[in-house]
């Protein structure tokens, strides 16, 4: 569902879901012997079994789905860990660990009610209310989501819902000025023993979730999706847009292999769990290319054209004698599209660096006046861009 066409009337389908279903492309439904597969992976010719999805029609099926213990651990938000225990009855135990120091920590007890923001009465709740009890720090209300299995763990995604703090603003470091905030969406996961009997696509490209590297670290659990951003401005943005910016039909997925020669491209960045990228893989169903799909629609959408990158090449390897030293001494050039406005100009980056087994190294920054032909250095000292030599 776009966000322009969200409303309360697909809410049923939205609650504790990623997906409506039958839009676009399907999940191929081959299996691909030469990827890594799920254990107890189909025997040939055996019929493949979908993973039974959980029922969300009702509050008695959003209370056996919430049952259990959750963690959230994602590093890039900080160094504090939760676990989150929810019982029959909907009471909640939460317990916050500084993984690295004696930061923010505790442990805190409460109950669940359900509520409704843009639900019917009819239908089932759209919302979690945290009461916490014998404390003074705020619960939170928050929307909610089922996202994915992998590697036998179930993902389910909050959204804080409400205005002020809440008890989870615990997991993001302190800025130094005392001002809290939750992250934009906590992201939980359960053991339970899922695995998915879906096949990766082959010799394909699509948008597709990020979970998690796998163990043998030449492999990657992604589960593809249709991804429907939508913009800052967007007035008629009912959820909060990371709850809303990408869909799926099975909300499974899958192992894919990395092909030999990509794997220090595709792991040499930083990936994070939960965003989405834009994935082509090969005949065999392995990865060939990975990049952020934000940086994908940037790329794309900024100025640079293969023309003004033939002026880029010509003018840093033709007139700029310390480049020329760079690449001579192994040195290979990276374009990213991305600009600054030096002296009043728009200028293209370039970095310079050098390929790794497992990533790209970034050593100097060059940004290019493509019409007056100038070439700036950034000096990290001085933060400030000074131009070089020409000729």
């Amino acid at each position: 569902m776009k966000s322009k066409a969200l409303s309360a009337v697909f809410i049923c389908l939205l609650v504790l879901s990623c997906c409506t279903p039958g839009q676009g492309a399907q999940k191929n439904v081959e299996w691909n012997s030469s990827s890594p597969q799920p254990s107890e992976a189909p025997a040939k010719g055996e019929k493949i079994t979908p993973v039974p999805q959980p029922d969300f029609s009702s509050e008695e099926g959003i209370r056996e789905y919430l049952r259990g213990k959750w963690l959230y651990d994602y590093y890039y938000y900080g160094d504090v860990l939760c676990t989150m225990e929810i019982d029959k009855d909907l009471n909640i135990a939460l317990s916050f660990k500084n993984s690295y120091s004696d930061g923010p920590k505790g442990n805190y007890s409460g109950k669940i009610t359900f509520d409704r923001a843009y639900a019917k009465p009819e239908e089932a709740p759209d919302l979690l209310c945290i009461e916490l009890e014998n404390t003074e720090e705020p619960g939170g209300d928050f929307y909610f989501l089922h996202r994915t299995i992998y590697d036998n763990k179930r993902v389910m995604s909050w959204f804080f819902a409400g205005n002020g703090n809440t008890v989870f603003d615990l997991l993001v470091p302190d800025d130094g000025e005392n001002i809290r905030s939750t992250p934009d969406e906590l992201i939980f996961e359960k053991v339970t023993g899922e695995k998915s009997r879906e096949a990766p696509r082959k010799n394909d490209e699509f948008y597709a979730v990020y979970w998690d590297t796998g163990s043998d670290k030449k492999s990657i659990w992604l589960d593809d999706v249709w991804w429907t951003p939508a913009e800052e401005d967007d007035q008629a943005q009912v959820y909060p847009q990371k709850m809303t910016h990408y869909e799926t039909d099975v909300p499974e997925s899958i192992l894919y292999t990395i092909i030999p020669e990509e794997i220090g491209e595709v792991l040499g960045e930083e990936l994070t769990r939960g965003a989405v990228y834009f994935v082509t893989t090969d005949e065999g169903g392995n990865v060939a290319s990975f990049i952020s799909a934000d940086r994908k629609k940037f790329i794309e959408e900024s100025s640079l054209n293969s023309e003004a990158e033939a002026v880029i090449y010509e003018i840093i390897e033709n007139d700029v004698e310390e480049i020329r030293e760079y690449l001579n001494a192994g040195m290979a050039i990276l374009l990213t599209g991305e600009t600054a406005v030096i002296e009043d100009e728009e200028c293209y980056l370039v970095i310079l660096g050098t390929h790794h087994e497992d990533n790209f190294v970034r050593e100097v920054m060059y940004a290019v006046n493509t019409v007056t032909r100038q070439v700036y250095r950034f000096d990290v000292l001085n933060d400030a861009w000074e131009p070089v030599p020409m000729g």
